[in-house]
């Protein structure tokens, strides 16, 4: 079909490229000659040609995952046959019999080769529906792509194919766009559904995120298709549909023709648009270049609108601040229930007590009703006052935390009383002062608690919207300081007019082109005719067009495919771009030139002597990377796998506590010495009492001897190793060699005897081994901790500390093991104090990977673990699977061909180029960023110099006064805000707690009480044994406490330091306005949460002997449920009054944790006012001059020198 009259009148408005005149030609010329094609393209290994094979019926076309092809191969309808046409226009014509092996050749040759059109006799194809498989859009050749976008002119329709783990890449979105801009219609399939895995994310979740994507990014589509060329019958395997859809497209393709014709012009006009676009955005390039040129920055021509909808932004700065906080204030309070079943239930009993035909037994009823009635009372109160705080004070707090900008604020103290204001005492008062005597009913009840929580609700709303409405007075003038500013810089915009004019000229005219092409575009707007006419096609018998291709009997054809399948070369972690020797070389040289003019007189010299120890510590830097994981994980052989040697022997017993580090050689101990530190006797004797409570023993070091381990009878397998451990301390401390507490230097090859037998390893605190390896030469410290199902409660504390002080934790877990409840638990705990950090310190690694019978295995388990991490709270877990076996008898013998080897050396290229050297990187840019600070202070100090005298003492006697003032200002600076956060920290962590605990107690118990813990030969035996299951859950209780405890401490050290930090530079801030050269040193100083504090849950457990009468009752007939329910609430009850008073110990160590780094801030707060003093003393006399320039002019070549490194 030609173009109209009309068309052409409107078209030569417009002028088209070569390549449009080209696409022009070729839709004309594709309108002339009635035909329906649909093109297969996606990436190329996504199994296009693979789809298309099953689609035919027979494997004719290349099949490879590498781009099998230049060329477009063409499928029509018609009897077996090839044409190959060249591009000197010789044609080679094969009829019958293909050479099918110099097909690939052909396809690959895109010099010589211009089309390939295969005919097949398809009943699914008519006379004028092809089929089009094109190379892969992302093929790196870019004439692929070319061949691929220019058969897209002229495609009525798109089958998309993309493989399951790559619907997201960009190459497969940023063609989906484009072809989706141009209104082509689309058909995606995603291949390769057979990896999906269920319990990794739910289908019905991971086909809504793949809908989701192409609605971000604006994606027009038909429909989505999900196919598995592997698992036929794959419960969501869509092939069938698929081509079925596909077929009736190309057999009744007559009926879309007419459409489709339209949507060629439609398509045509919207790609001119676009390439309309990309000049539009190449001629404000060219502009920018030009205003650079002539020394304008090109950003100010944006700034403009920016600053005006920023000036507009600051003028209602104080009524969003307050409309928004009273938004965030009406949303908290719109759903909030105070009175949830429990709170309820407690409030139900109370009122039922205050009615007059209540009492409590029958002698001294009154006393005794009295009695109960308050005890109903003050558990109702102080149940209210948990909601109160968890439902709305806890949120409100964070909430002006969250929304308040302290930094601005002119009035904070006033701020800080309205914050504190905003807390709501829950009395017996309030409850007594409400309630109607007479009534009980359901209804009375739910009026009530309704009154009461509308009474709490409009009084603490009250109080935080005058937070907000403080907020709104003390940013006034942080509002008006900002208006100034804005309004001097738009003042300044008036120069760049003349580029503003070019822009806007640019911009009128695409806009005047894209009206014509957007008229042109609309004449061929179907108004939805295609769709119509598609969803008639899709209705439409398939008898015939399903059958078999039963020409292809007879005829030959290619086995399989014609290439065969190749393997992928593995993908590499790109490495970190850091230059170690020049930047060392830098350091070293930078070092001389600072040191060079380092005296006490020189004005800077407290930033020098700093600048120098921060050089000093880049040399010596150390990178602490800790082994985490149960016993049986293999940390042992994962290190020694990292060390090239097995350097450290295997722990003989879960139970052994010993901490191994691993460093590279000193001056003092050489390559493979070893210092074995014993435990000391205060230490070995808590030891003895910690694992002998677990027994209910009462055993010291003093009468550990007199204990006969024989004598005891144990119920779990856990209490035998308790036992086990005892009976071997016992041995070894009769028979032992070294004296406690003593330090010995050892070889590496006699360390094997000692950590490696039991009898020794007991009573070893510590092992420091030094070894000269790869790992170690690049500043690696490697410590080997105790599993974290170690018996010793007490080494929880130690594994967060470790957690806190290391750089890196590798997280191992074994191939065959699962994570047990408490390894969850913990995991849950380190991801809550990992929270607390900068940077995520977590690696987590599947150990032994070699176990996998297969790959679809191992990415089952991989999957599986992935999943459990996310589930314990790790929301991105990096996830690694090694075999360390395989990985040191290959370092050993060298040969890394093996595939588990080559594992772990990725994870090991990863570990040095992603960890290692981004670390060394960091440390020497702060070292670049401080000597460009300390530069620029030089020229502040020259240019100070070059002051007249009269004009440096004037200064000096105005610093004075401001330090004067300031000094006076520091005695008062108290860190209100940290205090207020830190405090409130600790009540949302054990209230989490108290909460949480319920839930973990009811959890575990089952593992602890059952019918395969609870045996014996006769009913006593049975009681004895419900005992010891019994204890050993309330342990588990206990340590579960501990370790949430000991998290808790980390977490609020962290926390509190940053907090201060943050202080610290708040007042810097405000101080640097009146003197802008002040230095004070970094707050550095490592917060202690001291408490002291251990958690025994007291719990007569004998006394629940009771809810044993016989096997048959406990464990048919209820008696198991009612235990369960009643130990949970009776532990709780312990619990929750241990915890309130824990609550108030850890409340008490925050006020002093918080006064004591107070204190160390304003210590150097005060030593930079001191120094302050002496800098502007030191700069009265001129002399230095020439050696303050020298020594800038060196520093600046330098610093100039790094942008290279």
């Amino acid at each position: 079909m030609q173009m109209t009259t009309s068309q052409q009148t409107r078209s030569d408005v417009l002028t088209f490229t070569s390549d449009e005149q080209k696409r022009r030609a070729l839709i004309e010329e594709k309108q002339a000659s009635h035909r329906y094609d649909l093109a297969f393209c996606g990436h190329y290994s996504a199994g296009k040609s693979t789809i298309l094979n099953r689609l035919i019926g027979a494997e004719v076309l290349p099949t490879s995952p590498i781009p099998t092809s230049a060329n477009i191969i063409k499928i029509a309808q018609g009897p077996l046959g090839l044409k190959v046409e060249k591009n000197n226009g010789e044609l080679s014509t094969f009829t019958g019999e293909i050479p099918w092996d110099q097909v690939r050749e052909w396809g690959m040759n895109g010099e010589e080769i211009s089309s390939l059109t295969l005919t097949l006799p398809l009943p699914f194809l008519n006379e004028t529906s092809c089929i089009f498989d094109t190379p892969g859009v992302d093929s790196t050749d870019p004439t692929h792509q070319a061949v691929t976008t220019e058969q897209l002119y002229t495609t009525d329709g798109i089958v998309y194919v993309m493989d399951y783990n790559h619907v997201q890449s960009e190459t497969n979105l940023y063609f989906l766009k484009q072809l989706s801009d141009e209104k082509k219609p689309i058909v995606i399939v995603i291949n390769q559904i057979d990896k999906h895995d269920e319990q990794e994310v739910p289908f019905a979740t991971f086909d809504q995120s793949v809908k989701d994507v192409f609605k971000k990014w604006g994606i027009e589509f038909e429909t989505i298709y999900y196919t598995s060329m592997k698992v036929a019958n794959h419960p969501l395997n869509q092939f069938s549909t698929f081509a079925e859809d596909v077929k009736k497209r190309l057999y009744y393709s007559d009926s879309l023709i007419p459409f489709a014709k339209q949507r060629l012009w439609q398509s045509f006009y919207y790609g001119i648009e676009r390439r309309l676009r990309d000049e539009l955005e190449q001629t404000i390039e060219a502009i920018h270049e030009e205003m650079s040129a002539n020394g304008y920055d090109p950003a100010v021509l944006t700034e403009k609108t920016k600053l005006e909808a920023e000036r507009e932004k600051v003028l209602q700065l104080p009524q969003t601040l307050l409309a928004k906080g009273e938004q965030e204030v009406s949303k908290l309070f719109q759903n909030v229930t105070l009175f949830p079943f429990t709170t309820t239930d407690l409030t139900r009993d109370w009122l039922e007590s205050v009615q007059p035909s209540y009492k409590v037994g029958l002698l001294f009823s009154k006393k005794k009703t009295e009695a109960e009635r308050a005890s109903r009372l003050q558990k109702a109160v102080a149940d209210l006052q948990d909601k109160v705080k968890s439902q709305l004070e806890f949120h409100l707090h964070r909430l002006f935390q969250e929304q308040i900008d302290w930094e601005r604020l002119t009035n904070k103290e006033e701020v800080e009383r309205a914050i504190s204001e905003v807390h709501f005492k829950v009395t017996p008062t309030l409850f007594i002062d409400h309630v109607k005597i007479g009534t009980t009913s359901r209804e009375y009840v739910f009026t009530f608690t309704s009154q009461l929580t509308d009474l709490i609700c409009k009084q603490l709303k009250a109080k935080a919207l005058v937070v907000f409405q403080k907020q709104q007075e003390g940013i006034k003038a942080h509002v008006h300081e900002q208006l100034e500013q804005l309004e001097e810089k738009l003042s300044t915009l008036q120069n760049v007019k003349s580029y503003v004019d070019k822009i806007e000229e640019a911009e009128r005219s695409f806009q005047k082109q894209k009206q014509h092409l957007m008229e042109e575009a609309e004449r061929y707007d179907d108004q939805g005719q295609y769709a119509k006419a598609l969803a008639v096609v899709k209705n439409q018998s398939n008898e015939s067009i399903m059958k078999e291709a039963t020409a292809f009997y007879g005829i030959r054809l290619p086995n399989k495919s014609v290439i065969a399948d190749a393997l992928e070369e593995p993908i590499k972690e790109q490495d970190v771009v850091f230059r170690e020797d020049e930047t060392k070389e830098w350091i070293d040289r930078l070092y001389q030139a600072i040191e060079k003019y380092d005296t006490d007189g020189h004005p800077l010299h407290h930033e020098m002597k700093k600048l120098l120890e921060r050089m000093e510590r880049y040399h010596q830097q150390q990178y602490v990377v800790s082994l985490f994981g149960a016993f049986s994980a293999g940390k042992s052989s994962f290190a020694n796998a990292l060390l090239g040697e097995a350097v450290l022997p295997v722990s003989p017993n879960p139970t052994t506590a010993t901490v191994t580090t691993v460093c590279r050689p000193t001056d003092q101990y050489a390559h493979r010495s070893a210092i074995i530190k014993m435990k000391n006797r205060a230490d070995l004797d808590e030891e003895i009492q910690a694992v002998a409570d677990q027994l209910d023993l009462k055993l010291s070091l003093k009468n550990i001897q007199s204990w006969k381990p024989k004598r005891m009878q144990v119920a779990t397998n856990q209490q035998r190793s308790y036992v086990n451990y005892l009976s071997t301390l016992q041995a070894s401390l009769k028979d032992q060699e070294w004296t406690l507490g003593s330090e010995q230097v050892i070889d590496l090859e006699e360390l094997a005897l000692w950590v490696g037998t039991e009898s020794h390893a007991c009573l070893i605190q510590e092992v420091m081994l030094y070894y000269d390896c790869d790992l170690t030469r690049a500043g690696v410290v490697l410590v080997d901790t105790p599993g974290v199902n170690s018996i010793h409660g007490r080494h929880t504390n130690v594994a967060f500390t470790q957690l806190k002080e290391s750089d890196a934790i590798f997280y191992l877990t074994y191939y065959n093991h699962s994570f047990s409840k408490a390894d969850q638990y913990f995991l849950q705990q380190m991801a809550k104090v990992n929270e607390a950090f900068h940077d995520d310190k977590l690696y987590f690694v599947i150990n032994a990977a070699d176990l996998a019978a297969s790959a679809e295995e191992l990415a089952g388990v991989v999957s599986h673990v992935k999943q459990q991490l996310k589930a314990n709270h790790m929301e991105s877990p990096r996830l690694f699977y090694v075999s360390s076996k395989q990985a040191l008898a290959a370092k050993t013998t060298g040969e890394t061909s093996n595939e588990d080897a080559s594992s772990f050396h990725q994870f090991e290229t990863m570990f040095y180029q992603q960890m290692i050297n981004q670390l060394k990187r960091i440390s020497a840019q702060r070292i670049v960023e401080e000597a460009a600070r300390f530069c620029a202070k030089l020229g502040d100090t020259l240019a100070f110099l070059q002051k007249e005298e009269g004009e440096r003492k004037t200064r000096r006697q105005e610093v004075q006064q401001i330090v004067e003032m300031l000094r006076d200002e520091l005695l008062t600076l108290v860190p209100t805000q940290s205090l207020r956060e830190s405090e409130q920290e600790v009540a949302e962590l054990f209230l989490y707690l108290r909460q949480r605990l319920r839930y973990v107690l009811a959890d575990e118990f089952s593992q602890f009480v059952n019918v395969t813990t609870v045996t014996g030969a006769s009913r006593k035996q049975q009681k004895a044994a419900l005992t010891s299951a019994i204890q050993a859950w309330k342990r588990e209780g206990e340590q579960y406490v501990r370790q949430e405890l000991a998290a808790t401490t980390v977490r609020l050290e962290t926390v509190i330091q940053g907090r201060m930090t943050k202080w610290q530079e708040q007042i810097i801030y405000d101080w640097k306005r009146s003197l802008p050269h002040l230095t004070v040193d970094a707050y550095e100083q490592e917060v202690k949460v001291i408490v002291d504090s251990d958690v025994k849950l007291l719990l007569e457990v004998t006394s629940y002997e009771a809810f044993y009468p016989s096997a048959r009752s406990f464990f048919e007939e209820g008696g198991l449920k009612r235990l369960k329910e009643t130990l949970v609430d009776d532990m709780l009850e312990v619990a929750t009054k241990q915890l309130k008073e824990a609550e108030w110990e850890y409340s008490n160590a925050i006020v002093q944790a918080v006064h004591q780094a107070s204190e160390d801030v304003k210590k150097q707060l005060d030593d930079g006012l001191n120094r302050e003093i002496t800098r502007i003393d030191s700069l009265m006399s001129s002399e230095i001059k020439r050696e303050i320039t020298e020594q800038r002019d060196q520093l600046q070549t330098l610093i100039d020198e790094s942008v290279h490194l």
